[in-house]
């Protein structure tokens, strides 16, 4: 597992990754690809092509790092998340049962990531919750 779902770093940036990566390839779709590209289609390549990059360099590097470096992932996020929910809408638009569908399986699929990573580390987790769902 890349060391940005390992600790120390899960615990930072790394819980919006799951559903921005499993987005790309529907917004991808959503903004169709022709020549000469328009606005939708520079802004993606923009910020995919800023995240994907400091992501392969944190996950793998082993020279210069600290956390505080992890800041670089924040506007990149941001904006994929937007974007991300900007294309369930407009697949919702076009056939809403598709538009659930699709958000319905990006979000539970990062919620299990995220239950995975939780139950790896359980002390981050919020106690009463878990003890609530009687996980621990």
């Amino acid at each position: 597992m890349p060391r940005l779902f390992e600790e120390p770093l899960v615990t930072e940036a790394s819980w919006m990754l799951p559903m921005v990566l499993l987005a790309l390839p529907v917004v991808m779709i959503t903004i169709g690809w022709k020549y000469p590209l328009d606005g939708k289609q520079i802004s993606l390549i923009l910020w995919a092509g800023w995240l994907l990059p400091v992501m392969a360099y944190f996950s793998f590097t082993n020279g210069l790092f600290h956390r505080y470096y992890l800041i670089m992932l924040g506007p990149p996020l941001a904006a994929l998340t937007g974007i991300s929910f900007w294309s369930f809408h407009t697949v919702f638009q076009k056939n809403r049962t598709s538009g659930w569908l699709t958000a319905g399986l990006i979000s539970g699929l990062s919620m299990l990531f995220e239950i995975s990573v939780m139950w790896s580390y359980r002390e981050y987790a919020v106690p009463a919750a878990g003890a609530a769902f009687g996980l621990w």
